[in-house]
């Protein structure tokens, strides 16, 4: 029994069969006006115009572009002449008009390495394109020797003067071998060659009489008895200045997403809050207990307020910082450096050496600061030795202090400028807290580089840098005074 509805069907395809005209050829559709036997432009308005057929039209195949020829590898060659067997075969069957032999197909696929299925693939795309050469950018990633590319690295990093950012030479290797060239190839070589990022150092220019200095301070150091410091019972003091600022302006935060780049509001970015300290150091001695931290002493001038301002009252006096000089130099070693030195190793000492540096404001620079600064300390030592001897009741005699300078140009050869000022930069800094995008007042800055000296930890990093310092004396005697070397660690 027929489904219901296939009676419709079945009347729908009569009415359908009738309406048009089958035969051999192109096929047509009756015209619904039979009566006329052309189309007049005088119905194109009341009538629509007879449907035609057309017939549809064939997808053109996209030719595939051709690849410039070169010269062909071994496996292109073999596989050519594979080709060129496996067709001459064929067209013998089909002269012939005998079966192709799948076995000669099979071997001929098994010389090179492929299946037939394979072979028949290299036949069709030599007959259509006339050559088995690959398009450009297609197949397996070319492979490079780790040691030709570690090789061509080196020379190209020469090459660009070992100035370049990892997209500039992500460009140069891809000129190399188009198939390489990311980003992160460049850092897998970075990190596997052991390349690191270096800041330039700028270190002093020295000339020859300055590296001959050098040369025989280090060679005087490392002759005495008891090593290039003296015997435990030598104090051996490095002096020297810094300015503390107000804001650190060339620094780097974390920020969470969401969160406001952190922005601080100053009149003046070359004039910020500062202000100078004079730092004294020695080594420390672990069998006296002695830390090695002489002081920190702000730099500063009293001065008397003429006028009422904001921050003062007319006559009341006040420190404000200042530059260092090198009659307040002398002063601030006589009133402070050297009395606390003596309070803090009278009871071992028998000797104090104070080496300080060639600087403008310690009296060299352009003077002699061995007959200036040196010459008049030694002679105020001279003068009070008796109030200098007062400090320590229980000893017979005064400590000797004797003044130093170093080679000039040379602030690798002082403590302080070696490792000590950085080290309590970072103390300073985090005793800042959340105030480090604001500037910090004179009195701020003052207090919390105190604050700082008071917490730093300097009995391991002092003896840590007086020993870097005792192997630094070596390698400048070993290259005649000069400053181009590597800190040891």
């Amino acid at each position: 029994m027929p489904r219901k509805g296939s009676w419709r069907r079945a009347a729908h395809l009569k009415r359908s069969r009738r309406a048009r005209t089958v035969f051999r050829g192109p096929r047509t559709i009756t015209d619904p006006y039979p009566q006329q036997d052309e189309w007049t432009p005088a119905r194109a308005g009341k009538l629509p115009a007879p449907p035609t057929f057309q017939p549809p039209k064939k997808r053109q195949r996209k030719e595939q572009e051709t690849v410039p020829s070169k010269p062909m590898s071994t496996r292109e060659e073999k596989r050519w002449s594979a080709v060129v067997q496996a067709c001459s075969l064929r067209a013998g069957c089909l002269a012939s008009r005998k079966r192709c032999p799948i076995g000669k197909i099979k071997k001929i696929a098994s010389s090179i390495g492929v299946s037939v299925k394979t072979l028949n693939k290299l036949i069709n795309k030599a007959l259509s394109t006339g050559s088995l050469a690959r398009k450009a950018g297609s197949g397996r990633r070319c492979s490079v020797k780790f040691s030709e590319m570690s090789k061509w690295f080196r020379d190209t990093s020469k090459r660009l003067g070992n100035v370049w950012t990892v997209r500039k030479m992500a460009m140069e290797m891809r000129r190399k071998w188009p198939c390489f060239g990311s980003i992160g190839s460049v850092l897998r070589i970075v990190k596997r060659l052991g390349y690191r990022r270096v800041k330039l150092r700028t270190l002093p220019l020295l000339r020859e009489a300055s590296k001959r200095k050098r040369k025989c301070w280090a060679q005087t150091l490392r002759r005495k008895k008891h090593g290039p410091f003296g015997s435990d019972d030598t104090v051996l003091i490095h002096i020297d200045e810094k300015w503390f600022y107000g804001l650190q302006q060339r620094r780097y935060f974390w920020a969470a997403p969401g969160e406001p780049t952190p922005t601080s509001n100053i009149a003046s970015r070359s004039h910020v809050n500062k202000v100078m300290f004079l730092g004294a150091v020695a080594r420390p001695n672990r069998v006296q207990g002695f830390d090695g931290k002489i002081g920190l002493y702000p730099v500063v001038e009293r001065y008397t307020a003429l006028r009422n301002s904001a921050n003062h009252r007319a006559g009341d006096e006040y420190d404000k910082p200042a530059n260092m000089t090198a009659k307040l130099f002398r002063r601030m070693l006589k009133e402070k450096v050297i009395p606390d030195a003596i309070r803090k190793t009278w009871r071992w000492a028998k000797k104090i050496v104070i080496q300080m540096d060639n600087a403008g404001g310690h009296g060299g620079g352009r003077g002699d600061i061995v007959k200036t600064t040196l010459a008049k300390m030694s002679k105020f030592v001279e003068k009070h030795h008796g109030e200098l001897g007062s400090l320590c009741p229980e000893r017979v005699s005064p400590i000797p202090i004797k003044f130093v300078a170093q080679p000039p140009n040379s602030p690798d050869l002082n403590v302080l400028d070696l490792g000590a000022w950085c080290s309590l930069q970072v103390a300073v800094e985090c005793l800042r807290g959340e105030r480090t995008t604001n500037v910090l007042t004179e009195d701020e800055i003052l207090n919390a580089c105190l604050k700082g000296w008071d917490e730093w930890e300097g009995k391991e990093k002092l003896e840590k840098l007086f020993t870097t310092l005792e192997k630094i004396l070596a390698i400048v005697d070993e290259i005649n005074g000069d400053n181009n070397y590597q800190i040891p660690h």
